[in-house]
């Protein structure tokens, strides 16, 4: 028996041999961004594993790392445990989510970045007959855009009319846009007082288009009761005094990365206006 069993193995490596084995092919199709939030980055990478043998190989796991600015921030494995015929090839897909704040606990240097390099290397487990397993390499870089938060202030406050009972004012928003692709807006809400008092709130719709690292103006007509402010807030418009103003600001971004649909964003904002005539 032992010496049968010598003979079966001597055979199968002859075997082997005699059909030219080659290592599988494992190629990189592609990687891209396919999700895009404030908070996080999906990417998906799909490898290919081709089989040149005259037999079956069985596929056993992708082992996954992922990597910013050189840097490991995720790794992992995937089972596929499916067989390959010979001659025949196989796509597999490998999702990831790059969660921004856990980068940038891990990496240094990472904030007030714009965008980040990543690198994503891997390898496919098969297993031959006789010669048992094997790991196929391949890997891909790429860069993704961190999306940051614009900011909003009051930049202008301008009388245009001015009665014993009401003032008509022009209240002009800037709105800054940090990142490398462009924002809009075209609906909001807002609630704004001047001297803590509330003066104008409500929904707006104004089509604004905040091109990349660019600028935008929202101007919003107001009309104030001097009855209802009260006497320190007339006073001060008449007399044209500078005037401490909060603002609270909701809308839906839209972006223009297709990756990237509407998202939130709120401010609440304080500081001092001049009021100009």
């Amino acid at each position: 028996m032992a010496g049968a069993a010598v003979l079966l193995g001597l055979g199968s490596c002859a075997w082997l041999q005699e059909t030219t084995w080659q290592d599988p092919e494992f190629r990189v199709l592609s990687s891209q961004l396919v999700g895009l939030t404030p908070t996080d980055a999906r990417l998906e990478t799909r490898f290919e594993v081709s089989n040149p043998n005259a037999f079956s190989i069985a596929l056993g796991a992708l082992d996954y790392q992922l990597s910013v600015n050189d840097a490991a921030v995720l790794d992992g494995r995937q089972d596929e445990g499916a067989s390959l015929a010979a001659g025949a090839a196989t796509e597999v897909m490998l999702p990831l989510r790059l969660d921004f704040a856990e980068a940038m606990e891990l990496v240094s240097g990472l904030r007030g970045r714009e965008s980040l390099e990543y690198r994503v290397d891997a390898g496919m487990t098969v297993n031959i007959p006789v010669a048992g397993q094997r790991r196929v390499p391949a890997s891909i870089s790429g860069e993704v855009p961190i999306p940051r938060l614009p900011s909003i202030r009051a930049s202008n406050l301008r009388l245009d009319r001015l009665t014993l009972s009401s003032a008509d004012l022009l209240l002009t928003l800037e709105v800054d846009n940090p990142n490398i692709f462009e924002l809009v807006i075209d609906r909001f809400s807002y609630e704004f007082a001047l001297n803590n008092q509330r003066v104008a709130g409500g929904d707006g719709r104004q089509r604004v288009r905040l091109q990349e690292q660019g600028r935008g103006l929202i101007e919003l007509p107001l009309s104030i009761s001097l009855t209802e402010v009260g006497r320190n807030l007339s006073q001060a418009l008449i007399d044209g005094e500078p005037l401490d103003y909060g603002l609270s600001f909701e809308t839906d971004l839209q972006t223009g990365l297709p990756e990237m649909g509407r998202f939130p964003f709120s401010a609440v904002e304080e500081g001092v206006v001049n009021l100009r005539r």
